[in-house]
């Protein structure tokens, strides 16, 4: 992106060892075919070398929408089967069912509703509960009652607990992610009905690839738009081909290709995203949204977790920061290159005060997520003054390593420090699962999926000594407590339900005693 050849150090310096960074390979090239398809764009007409190489840089950027296609096949035909085999079981559970409660005759045409252990104890309980002195009418719906039942319910007590049932077995998912027991309602088809339910959880899937694959399109698509001259008071050529000058009809002919591209991919459809984002948020607001609420995170949860609930959209706007900095490197005014990095830095500025202003991050663990952002936007601002010192000034090779030197160890503290922040959270989480696994009375309740309940119950013991270290960690660090007056009982008990119960919707600490007492 600059030239560091005009920056120098002493002969005992590795220069790679201190930037590195262009050597780090993105995502997009995992793969790359541009080998094999040289040859079928030269067969369709293209002849001249430099279009050619145009034509496989931008062949770049269809690696997201290929991978979007594999993508949707695959969980769609696996998701399809397992929904279907899952029917046929169900099938024939209930035929099963019909013969034993008709005899073998199979003369019984009632809906019986298929029900697992856990589920039919859960209605249990709700009979019991809902117990009604005289009711011995057999409940509709084809909801199955053991003859031992401590009490029974009415018909329409049985219709609620049996589309309660439905709601729970239609919810059941895959990774937590895709639905697998397929319920058709009145006027639906299965196959609509398991279509519907395949495309709205792909959307999580999407997103996830649309941004693992952003930076390494968005920087491919700017490659084709970056110009620079290769010296003081010549023309402007492209910076991955010197050959294509940047006012030749070459040049020309694909730029608009490659800035829609980069309009489309960086700029409008975060957009959209940030949109149906900040909608949805808005939408589920009050308790009649309450169960809407598990779809909406499910769907934009890669994006929403760790934000305070006002700016769940607030990683879209990181993305534009991103799209930002790459093209203000990719377009500067005047001939001289320097100009970009004055640029970036000024934007770096910005962003830095706009995240100091906003806060956007959830304020659970005593803010930790913005204290991370707030040190690594002040990082980039360090880093880069530190590096204009050495690139835009003449400096001495000492006085740059030094420099230099400088902006290592300031990386390295944020590093450090984020990598702290996740072993240690994660540390104390896994503890935490680890005491609780250890007071319940059955496992099940903790961990509920089977194949990481049994090689954790397995590799329990081992786990008791390796969790030592994490224990002495929370006994010298343990967790503030705030003590709220109870001179006010009900602004107390609506501050505790603020704070503990909303706390991704809600801004804001806990209210100190005088606003306590004054209420």
């Amino acid at each position: 992106m600059f030239d560091t050849y005009r920056v120098s150090f002493p002969n005992w310096v590795d220069r790679k060892a201190l930037f590195p960074y262009p050597g780090f390979p993105s995502i997009t090239d995992v793969l790359s075919f541009e080998c094999l398809l040289e040859g079928h764009i030269r067969r369709a007409g293209y002849s001249d070398d430099d279009e050619v190489m145009l034509l496989l840089r931008l062949s770049n950027t269809v690696k997201p929408i290929a991978s979007l296609i594999f993508l949707s096949i695959f969980c769609s035909v696996s998701i399809a089967t397992i929904a279907l085999v899952q029917r046929r079981r169900e099938a024939q559970a209930i035929k099963r069912e019909m013969q034993r409660k008709s005899g073998g005759s199979g003369g019984s045409s009632r809906r019986i509703l298929r029900l697992d252990p856990k589920e039919r104890a859960e209605i249990q309980r709700m009979v019991t509960m809902r117990k009604k002195e005289g009711d011995n009418a057999e409940p509709e719906g084809g909801v199955d009652r053991d003859r031992d039942a401590p009490g029974s319910v009415s018909v329409a007590q049985a219709r609620q607990l049996e589309r309660l049932m439905l709601r729970r077995q239609a919810n059941a998912r895959i990774f937590d992610l895709f639905r697998y027991k397929i319920v058709v309602g009145p006027g639906e088809s299965f196959f609509g009905t398991l279509a519907r339910n395949v495309s709205a959880d792909l959307v999580p899937v999407f997103i996830v690839t649309y941004f693992l694959m952003l930076d390494g399109t968005v920087e491919e698509l700017l490659a084709l738009i970056r110009c620079k001259p290769l010296g003081t008071g010549l023309e402007r050529r492209l910076d991955e081909a010197p050959s294509i000058t940047c006012d030749s009809a070459l040049y020309t002919k694909w730029v608009w290709v490659a800035a829609t591209g980069l309009v489309v991919i960086g700029l409008l459809i975060p957009l959209l995203l940030a949109v149906a984002m900040a909608r949805g948020a808005r939408t589920l607001r009050g308790l009649r949204a309450r169960e809407k609420e598990g779809d909406f995170r499910r769907r934009f949860g890669f994006l929403m977790q760790g934000y305070d609930w006002q700016f769940v959209f607030w990683e879209l706007v990181i993305v534009g920061r991103k799209v930002l900095t790459q093209m203000t490197l990719a377009y500067y005014p005047g001939d001289e290159p320097v100009m970009r990095l004055y640029q970036v830095t000024v934007l770096a500025v910005f962003c830095l005060l706009a995240q100091l202003r906003v806060q956007p991050f959830s304020r659970q663990s005593n803010g930790i997520l913005n204290s991370l952002e707030d040190h690594a936007l002040a990082t980039w601002v360090i880093s880069l003054a530190l590096f204009e010192c050495v690139y835009a000034v003449k400096q001495t090779d000492e006085v740059n390593f030094f420099i230099a030197l400088i902006a290592i160890i300031v990386n390295l503290v944020f590093i450090v420090r984020a990598g702290w922040v996740i072993v240690s959270g994660h540390a104390f989480a896994f503890y935490a699962v680890l005491v609780e696994l250890e007071e319940a009375e059955d496992p099940e309740e903790v961990i509920p999926e089977f194949y990481i309940r049994y090689p954790v119950l397995l590799c329990l013991p081992l786990f008791r000594v390796l969790a030592r270290p994490v224990k002495a960690l929370s006994d010298s660090f343990p967790v503030p407590v705030v003590t709220l007056s109870e001179e006010n009982p009900t602004a107390a008990f609506v501050t505790r339900m603020e704070n503990a119960g909303m706390s991704g919707r809600k801004r804001g600490g806990y209210k100190s005693k005088q606003e306590l007492g004054s209420e």
